[in-house]
């Protein structure tokens, strides 16, 4: 006796939805070009290639471009602590910011 199910099918997960370099550049606002120089720069994860094509998965990408955002943030707010240590140290008080 065979059993079915009547639930509906779980949702595809779209952490591990493939990318491919076409929808990532146009996500991006960037040429194709520009990806595969941000793949030469180590801006960007290797994609993986299926059928001569490059894709990313999803979640691979989104780590990556936090983790790369997360970083530009860190620097930039050190780079604002050190302009305000000098400016401090030149005596400007409020850091020239009027």
């Amino acid at each position: 006796m065979s059993t079915c199910s009547t639930a509906s099918p779980a949702p595809p997960d779209v952490s591990n939805r493939l990318i491919s370099m076409k929808d990532l550049a146009d996500e991006l606002h960037v040429c194709e070009r520009t990806i595969r120089r941000c793949i030469q720069k180590g801006q960007l994860p290797p994609p993986i290639q299926i059928g001569g094509r490059k894709y990313w998965v999803a979640s691979v990408l989104d780590a990556r471009l936090r983790q790369k955002q997360e970083s530009a943030i860190k620097m930039a707010m050190e780079e604002r602590r050190d302009e305000d240590r000098r400016r401090a140290r030149l005596g400007l008080v409020d850091g020239g910011r009027n």
